[in-house]
């Protein structure tokens, strides 16, 4: 009789794990695979956000990464003509390195920038040919190539 009843009970223990195994795949199956959103907020275990994607004021849409006091530090995303962009930006929110892309020919630019003001800039003109120019006292001095913004 003891041999039966275990018989019983593990013969029920199997049944109840293969229908919740069961159950687990075929909820899975139905599980949405795509999030679709205007927004995420990402935030840290005390629930300051760290990290937001979305849509900027002007309406193109970006990622932002923020430090412990909610500044974003790194941000990348679209401009308005759809061109994009990624930066790095110091403890007071100011852009200090910008890589972008720029005019009808999409080309690449990198910008380093002091306390908000362009200090250096680096990449290739309208028709791809490099060049390299910096800032001496708020005067652009070019060192080889040329860039008309």
């Amino acid at each position: 009789m003891k041999q039966i009843l275990q018989m019983i009970f593990f013969g029920f223990i199997g049944a109840l794990l293969f229908q919740a195994l069961r159950l687990e795949s075929e909820a899975i199956r139905h599980m949405p695979s795509i999030l679709t959103a205007t927004g995420i907020n990402i935030v840290d275990g005390t629930g300051r956000i760290r990290m937001q994607i979305g849509f900027s004021k002007d309406g193109p849409p970006g990622i932002w990464m923020m430090d412990e006091r909610g500044m974003p530090r790194l941000i990348m995303g679209l401009y308005g003509d759809q061109t994009s962009y990624l930066g790095l930006q110091d403890k007071e929110g100011r852009m200090i390195q910008l890589m972008r892309s720029t005019g009808e020919s999409e080309s690449p630019l990198l910008i380093f920038k002091h306390q908000g003001q362009d200090r250096f800039i680096t990449g290739l003109g309208p028709e791809a040919k490099p060049f390299l120019m910096y800032f001496d006292g708020g005067t652009r001095k070019h060192l080889f190539g040329t860039y008309a913004p």
